[in-house]
């Protein structure tokens, strides 16, 4: 038993060790930089996406 007890113990440092890390931002540099599209911008690239997901649907479906 005391084996079991000295692992516990064991995790409870490691997560407590843990806890205190410095953790990272969770924004990435990429999102942080971000800069707003116009709307003409905005609308081709859903345009060009529902062009790319037609596409896959015909593919996927003329296997059929």
């Amino acid at each position: 038993m005391a084996s079991v007890e000295e692992k516990v113990a064991q995790v409870q440092k490691q997560s407590a060790r843990v806890e205190k890390e410095n953790v990272p931002p969770l924004i990435s540099s990429n999102v942080a930089n971000f800069v707003p599209m116009s709307p003409e911008v905005v609308e081709a690239l859903r345009a060009e996406a529902a062009l790319n997901e037609c596409q896959r649907m015909e593919a996927e479906l003329g296997d059929f």
